[in-house]
């Protein structure tokens, strides 16, 4: 997804939270995937969590989407979420805020 629309605005990034620990294992994840994104790893999720929840909706499930609009207003996310998208679902969503 963000290959096929980077050119029209779309930023994606990942956050780990796994340990520290395992940022090489993280890392040859993503390099395994051809993940052209950054990626962030938490130092500590515990510390972090109430930041988490309030930005991103995040409260522990894995993985965690979220969508922002292009002026940063949260969109979507798939804890709060009334129903789960699949990669078709998401793609709809990410088009139609795009074309906003």
């Amino acid at each position: 997804m963000h290959r096929t629309h980077e050119a029209k605005g779309l930023v994606c990034f990942s956050v780990s939270v796994d340990e520290p620990a395992d940022r090489p294992r993280v890392e040859a994840f993503l390099k395994e995937k051809g993940a052209a994104l950054p990626n962030f790893l938490l130092a500590d999720e515990k510390a972090d969590a109430a930041h988490l929840q309030a930005r991103f909706g995040y409260e522990g499930p894995r993985p965690h989407y979220v969508l922002f609009g292009r002026s940063g207003e949260r969109v979507w996310d798939s804890t709060s979420a009334k129903e789960w998208l699949d990669e078709k679902g998401i793609e709809k969503l990410v088009e139609r805020e795009l074309a906003k």
